[in-house]
């Protein structure tokens, strides 16, 4: 990422300019910038899915999840069991 943020992205903007174009230069930067915003929201999104997928696998290992789980499902059952529709 450092190397594509210090090195190549302004070697390859210089060498866009060196064409003597303003619409292939602003082109070039509007690209970049769509190229690194697209890049950095699909490493959100896949970080995102890693942590949910292991909290998803983890929560039967918190005992405050699970006993809350518990309660409420003893809390439900009770519930119902009382005719309560709430």
């Amino acid at each position: 990422m450092l190397l594509v943020g210090a090195r190549l992205l302004p070697w390859l903007l210089e060498r866009v300019a060196g064409a003597d174009s303003r619409e292939l230069f602003t082109f070039a930067v509007v690209a970049a910038a769509i190229g690194i915003g697209f890049g950095a929201a699909e490493l959100h999104r896949q970080r995102r899915r890693q942590e949910q997928r292991r909290v998803r696998t983890l929560w039967w290992v918190n005992p405050t999840t699970v006993t809350a789980r518990l309660w409420s499902c003893t809390r439900f059952k009770m519930l119902s069991a009382s005719g309560f529709k709430g």
